[in-house]
């Protein structure tokens, strides 16, 4: 993992390349921390383990109103049928959420991770 900020910006990159995150990897509050508020985060190239997002770690943090984004790649790790990551299309919030989401962001049978029409339809 590499975490890089501009200088004179409020800005933080955090590049999550090469290590052995999975779903459940992340901790409530990572990105949402305190000392993080006034910081518009970018996350970037999500591992091809990580098969869902985490609504308790990662809604927060996408509409925390920093403009945050995750930057996924061609992940085709991410289930489109998990409903752990449901609540991307379920919150009222969710069309700013998608928007948040930059890359091609692809699931496991290549489906658009965003696509709301077509994903988690047997969740509630």
């Amino acid at each position: 993992m590499v975490i890089s900020r501009e200088n004179s910006s409020n800005e933080l990159f955090i590049y999550l390349n090469s290590n052995e995150l999975n779903g459940s990897s992340f901790e409530e509050e990572v990105f949402t921390h305190p000392s993080l508020k006034n910081l518009k985060i970018s996350l970037f190239s999500l591992e091809k383990k990580i098969d869902y997002l985490d609504e308790a770690v990662f809604a927060p943090f996408l509409s925390n109103g920093n403009g945050n984004s995750i930057w996924i790649g061609n992940n085709q790790a991410l289930d489109c049928d998990d409903c752990r990551s449901a609540w991307i299309c379920k919150s009222n919030k969710s069309d700013q959420m998608r928007k948040a989401f930059v890359g091609e962001a692809k699931c496991i049978d290549g489906r658009d991770f965003t696509d709301c029409q077509n994903n988690f339809l047997r969740c509630k």
